[in-house]
């Protein structure tokens, strides 16, 4: 096995038996969701949590001020939240928001997202192996071998789903710091050239 140690075969028996018994249990989730909602709707719009929140989305979020930089910069950077956090960073900076500010708190919402996408990956790669034939996973570790550290620096360079491939370094247990300093400045250079276009053109 060598590098290759974290590879578990799994009959096709068992991937059977894991995908039905996922597929239950998120049916089961979903129902209780639609029970919930539909019963419980009314009395949550008037809680006093609700309006909380709605209030903070309405001050925060939607004006993009620095604390709502943080809070999409963590929400957007998690596994499988389609969130381009450079688009509120670029408006906030519009609007004024202080630039050191705002990039101290978008760097950290984004390193603990990806924190959480990583130790997912690690955590639960078992089930992920899966669905996944080995032959494929054989192949994203080599390729992770051979460009991991260019990769994660292009991908939190630009605007792509940096979250999903964090999530695959940790199945694949990629080093813990190279990833996170492949991570900063990435995300660095890019704010930064975001930066600089918000003082040229705005």
């Amino acid at each position: 096995m060598g590098k290759y140690e974290f590879v578990a075969e799994v009959s096709n028996k068992q991937k059977l038996k894991v995908f039905f018994v996922s597929l239950m249990l998120l049916t089961v989730l979903f129902a209780i969701f639609i029970m919930f909602s539909t019963f419980f709707s009314e009395g949550i719009q008037q809680s006093l949590s609700y309006q909380a929140v709605k209030g903070f989305f309405e001050k925060d979020i939607k004006k993009t001020t620095p604390l709502g930089i943080f809070y999409l910069s963590f929400f957007g950077n998690l596994l499988l939240v389609p969130l381009p956090t450079e688009i509120p960073f670029f408006i906030g900076l519009t609007k004024g928001n202080p630039f050191m500010l705002s990039l101290f708190l978008a760097i950290a919402g984004i390193i603990p997202s990806q924190a959480i996408n990583y130790i997912i990956g690690t955590k639960f790669h078992k089930i992920i192996f899966t669905f996944i034939s080995t032959k494929k996973i054989y192949k994203v570790k080599r390729w992770v071998d051979n460009y991991g550290p260019y990769a994660l620096f292009i991908f939190n360079l630009l605007p792509l789903p940096s979250n999903e491939l964090v999530f695959a370094l940790g199945i694949a247990k990629y080093n813990v710091t190279r990833l996170f300093v492949s991570i900063l400045f990435g995300s660095l250079i890019k704010f930064l050239a975001i930066w600089g276009i918000v003082i040229l053109f705005f």
